[in-house]
């Protein structure tokens, strides 16, 4: 009976060994996997910003179709209109200075050269949120004519998608799309964005805060510089994975 029980004993060990044995390298190799994939997503997302902004320059200068005061530069221009009723959509959540906002976008009807009436989207600035799921606070769109001054842009920002947004009403967006802000409101809109400046004197500067189009641009270079770094410490952990690998296959070699 001694006997038995030493020999149970000493296979016990050599049971968990032998676990131990495939188990640590396939929870490695999956964990090499995974930061592989990592790493090649943070890179996508890196080269994603940077084609919104070689769009954003490149699409800006293509820009002509607006009846406008052309100042300083090619895409700043001063647009006067009529807000068209019923057309704002918030994009949400947009945090600055770790307040939970939103953007406002509404709708400016003008009237090109030849007279017709034209439909531009408007980025009229970030409001505060009492909460996530409800809307900014607001005064109520003015009737008068309003002069805006701004820059025109093609994209705006977008966050992390879990899956297409398609919205098929005005409200809380999580990524603004100006085909389907054209869609719900059944009307042609302009090519580009007007992202009012905060220079603009008009009754939301006093209720809205605003960036420049400088300013977009060096956010989306900026989340384009995270992304590339997050990419590579990805590829540094797989990096170490794939060594841990090859170490524990040339051991067992031995």
């Amino acid at each position: 009976m001694h006997h038995c029980k030493t020999e149970v004993s000493e296979q016990a060990p050599s049971g968990l060994t032998q676990t131990g044995k495939i188990l640590i390298p396939a929870l490695l190799a999956v964990l090499t996997v995974i930061a592989c994939l990592a790493a090649v997503w943070q890179w996508q997302r890196s080269s994603y910003h940077e084609s919104l902004v070689q769009s954003a320059i490149q699409k800006q200068q293509l820009i002509r179709s607006l009846n406008t005061d052309v100042h300083s530069s090619v895409n700043r221009v001063t647009v006067t209109g009529r807000w068209l009723n019923n057309s704002t959509t918030f994009v949400t959540p947009r945090v600055i200075e770790g307040r939970m906002g939103a953007w406002a976008i509404s709708v400016l009807v003008y009237v090109d050269s030849s007279g017709e009436s034209r439909f531009l989207a408007v980025h009229r600035g970030w409001a505060p949120q009492e909460q996530v799921n409800q809307a900014p606070r607001l005064m109520p769109l003015s009737l008068e004519p309003v002069a805006l001054q701004g820059d025109l842009v093609i994209v705006l920002p977008k966050s992390y998608e879990l899956k297409p947004f398609n919205p098929f009403e005005l409200g809380l967006w999580a990524n603004y799309d100006l085909a389907s802000h054209a869609r719900v409101l059944n009307i042609k809109l302009e090519p580009a964005i007007l992202q009012v400046s905060p220079e603009s004197r008009d009754p939301d500067s006093q209720q809205l805060r605003r960036i420049s189009s400088m300013q977009l641009v060096a956010t989306l270079q900026q989340k384009a510089a995270s992304n590339r770094g997050y990419a590579v410490q990805w590829l540094g952990l797989a990096l170490v994975g794939l060594f841990g690998l090859a170490w524990m296959w040339r051991s067992r070699l031995k």
